[in-house]
């Protein structure tokens, strides 16, 4: 058996009763307007354009990496996102240019944490 799932929504029906009973015409229509849970993108979910991107954060955090640092210091550095924070995995140079990748990584609008468990130094 599926379960039934409801969207919500919000009903308001304004109407004005005469003293006969009857329903002015404004009452006659009930507007129904649909619930949206967010009014606009979470920063984590922006894609470059301002566009809706399940892993915006990501891409944005891996361009200005790309647009900052050289290819050879990211040739093995993954960069991924868990909700608003951006995940580093893989190989870097060293412990200073990882501070570095932290520092602007977490400057991207979105991000509130950098992880970086996962990475390992060349030294």
């Amino acid at each position: 058996m599926r379960p039934v799932v409801h969207s919500p929504s919000v009903t308001g029906c304004s109407s004005s009763q005469s003293d006969t009973g009857s329903q002015s015409d404004a009452g006659d229509k009930a507007s129904v307007v649909p619930f949206s849970f967010f009014q606009s993108i979470p920063p984590e979910r922006t894609g470059f354009s301002g566009e809706y991107d399940h892993y915006g954060l990501a891409k944005r955090v891996d361009r200005a990496l790309r647009d900052n640092f050289p290819p050879q210091v990211l040739e093995r550095l993954k960069v991924a996102q868990r909700g608003r924070v951006v995940v580093f995995g893989g190989r870097v140079p060293n412990a200073h240019v990882l501070s570095q990748l932290v520092a602007l990584a977490a400057s991207v609008s979105g991000a509130t944490a950098v992880e970086t468990l996962a990475v390992r130094f060349d030294e």
